[in-house]
């Protein structure tokens, strides 16, 4: 039981670390002919749905750069996609350059920002 609460919280925090690194202050373009392939998420804002569905296509075409900008384009459009953060954290782990590291930010930063009831209420 202790295991997996430890690994719920380090998956919670290394979602966080990913808003950290500091990609989410430039608007990351939408480009074209990436392919057809959509993930339906839950968002309050279509952009980042679509910021989201590029992310992955990156992700699949192995360019975790773009799919980082991609996706922390996405959660600046709508911090409480949890999805958004998700990529980012997929787009880092995927990286086999240590950028973990910088996941890891990105996940306490994430959690950081979130308010106290909501992390209650939704507590693993």
């Amino acid at each position: 039981m202790k295991t997996i609460r430890k690994l719920r919280l380090v998956v919670l925090t290394l979602s966080g670390v990913c808003i950290s690194v500091g990609g989410l202050a430039a608007k990351e373009p939408f480009f074209e002919g990436l392919g057809g392939y959509q993930r339906k998420i839950t968002t309050a804002a279509p952009e980042a749905q679509r910021y989201f569905n590029q992310g992955l296509a990156f992700l699949h075409g192995f360019n975790h750069g773009a799919a980082i900008r991609s996706f922390e384009e996405a959660a600046r459009l709508d911090p409480q996609c949890a999805m958004a953060h998700w990529g980012v954290m997929l787009a880092y782990a995927a990286m086999m350059t240590g950028q973990r590291v910088l996941a890891m930010k990105h996940i306490r930063a994430m959690v950081a920002e979130m308010p106290a009831d909501f992390l209650k209420k939704n507590a693993l």
